[in-house]
């Protein structure tokens, strides 16, 4: 039997779960070095500014959608995240 050896995984290079967040905490998964992590509401205003440690507590934040930007070396990466606390 032949295993491929070329197949190509078409992964997110950073991860954000759970979303929606219970709790408010959402955790980061990557191997990328992380410069900046800057959390937006709905209407591109910055609430929240913070360094990579593993996981971002939002439980601060209102219920709702909150847009996560996560800046690496060599570009940001943008992502929707509800939070629903209560």
């Amino acid at each position: 039997t032949n295993i491929p050896t070329d197949i190509t995984l078409n992964i997110a290079p950073i991860n954000l779960y759970p979303n929606p967040s219970k709790s408010g905490i959402v955790f980061i998964n990557t191997n990328l070095e992380i410069h900046n992590i800057a959390v937006y509401n709905i209407n591109g205003i910055l609430l929240y500014q913070t360094q990579y440690t593993g996981h971002i507590d939002l439980s601060h934040l209102n219920n709702g959608m909150y847009i996560i930007k996560i800046t690496t070396e060599k570009e940001t990466y943008t992502f929707k995240q509800i939070i629903t606390n209560y």
